[in-house]
């Protein structure tokens, strides 16, 4: 079994919303996205599910600098 972990990413922060609601059910797991995403690589990860919530919007803004620093591995 393969198993894909997601990192869902809002204004920079690893989060996890409650029933969707992108306002005010939002829980922050980390300020550092990359470097969750280096704990499940170290974790044995192959593969991450990554989950742009700030693109997902009206007026959308990416978080595309972030995915720089990942494919940069920094």
């Amino acid at each position: 079994m393969l198993l894909i972990p997601a990192i869902d990413i809002k204004d920079g922060h690893c989060v996890r919303l409650r029933q969707g609601d992108m306002n005010s059910n939002v829980t922050v797991f980390s300020d550092d996205p990359v470097a969750m995403a280096r704990h499940w690589r170290d974790q044995g990860a192959r593969r991450l599910h990554i989950v742009d919530l700030n693109a997902a919007g009206p007026g959308a803004r990416s978080t595309r600098r972030l995915y720089a620093r990942w494919s940069s591995g920094g």
